[in-house]
């Protein structure tokens, strides 16, 4: 569906995406930074949340 998206054209659908889903992931028990992070650790804060 996106693989013929102008990297423009990937931005907008993108952040539309993120504004419509916006209210979803407030709601989440669950964040993770943006930093990277090891599987383990992943694991392990999903786990304890």
């Amino acid at each position: 569906m996106i693989k013929d998206f102008s990297d423009d054209q990937l931005q907008t659908y993108i952040n539309k995406k993120f504004a419509d889903r916006r209210i979803y992931y407030e709601q989440a028990k669950v964040s993770i930074d943006e930093e990277p992070i090891e599987i383990e650790k992943l694991i392990d804060k999903i786990f304890h949340a």
